[in-house]
């Protein structure tokens, strides 16, 4: 079966003058068509650093691991211009932290969604 999404194994490190900081490590998931995910937990345990891995919308000094695949196709080799095809019709706001919707494209993703845990 065709998966929607896919996550194997995903590690997402930033790496800083301090040293490197591992903000995901080793998630496993998949995502089908007519299902919704939602993203929680408490402030900085990695749901942007997640979601932006999956958009491949991480600056510079961040590295990822694993592989990300859309319909069963890894993205990790598409140049930004196919990737903006896939984010059409909504492109992709670089702050996660101020929708509550993550705005993709259902033909590639479904809607991943972002809540705040308050303290």
């Amino acid at each position: 079966m065709e998966h929607l999404l896919e996550l194997q194994n995903l590690h997402v490190s930033y790496h800083t003058p301090r040293g490197t900081v591992q903000a995901v490590r080793g998630i496993d998931l998949t995502l089908d068509s007519g299902e919704v995910l939602a993203v929680v937990g408490e402030s900085g345990c990695g749901k942007s650093a997640l979601l932006k891995a999956v958009m491949r919308l991480l600056p510079e000094n961040a590295s990822v691991t694993g592989k990300i695949l859309v319909n069963d196709t890894d993205i990790a080799p598409y140049p930004e211009k196919q990737l903006q095809k896939l984010r059409e019709p909504h492109p992709v706001k670089r702050t996660v932290k101020k929708y509550k919707v993550f705005p993709v494209s259902s033909r590639a993703l479904l809607a991943v969604f972002y809540a705040a845990r308050q303290s």
